[in-house]
């Protein structure tokens, strides 16, 4: 059963997207400037076929913007909590999986109005993963963020997911 959180964020004169879901997160891409996200793209995996997601967000922003990161997941490796840091924009995006965590976007705090939306299990969830995500990008950039989540089947080490802990 897939559950859907968000989409979170500042209201914007953007355009809503949804990448749906899928059976695994394979691959994060995040262009952003100075003062936000202006672009979002993923790759999902739906059995053995890989499954690429439109880009979300400004392209003619994305081509100036200071950094482009990628972000490959290994086999087994599952996306178990996110968070999206806001201002006016969304400006970093965090990703914890089982093994690590992807920090990708401004790093500094530029306003202090930003605000941290933690996208996790809900209470009394059995272990759950990222499926896909959705949100609403505008002119310059990512304003809202949302996962849709489903619970994990057996992967990792001896069919189990080993978590990152603190």
């Amino acid at each position: 059963m897939v559950r859907t959180q968000g989409p979170y964020g500042v209201s914007g004169s953007g355009v809503m997207w949804d990448d749906n879901h899928h059976d695994n997160l394979k691959k994060i891409t995040v262009s952003y400037s100075a003062l936000g996200i202006n672009l979002v793209q993923f790759e999902y995996l739906d059995g053995t076929e890989t499954v690429k997601g439109e880009a979300h967000g400004n392209f003619d922003f994305a081509a100036t913007s200071i950094a482009t990161e990628l972000a490959y997941l290994a086999e087994g490796e599952v996306v178990t909590f996110v968070t999206a840091y806001t201002g006016y924009a969304v400006r970093k995006l965090e990703f914890r999986t089982n093994v690590r965590i992807i920090k990708m976007g401004v790093d500094s705090k530029v306003y202090a109005e930003e605000e941290a939306i933690p996208f996790g299990p809900f209470e009394g969830d059995v272990p759950i993963k990222v499926v896909g995500f959705h949100g609403e990008s505008g002119d310059q950039f990512l304003h809202k963020f949302g996962v849709h989540w489903a619970p994990i089947q057996a992967v990792g080490v001896g069919g189990r997911v080993n978590y990152l802990r603190n």
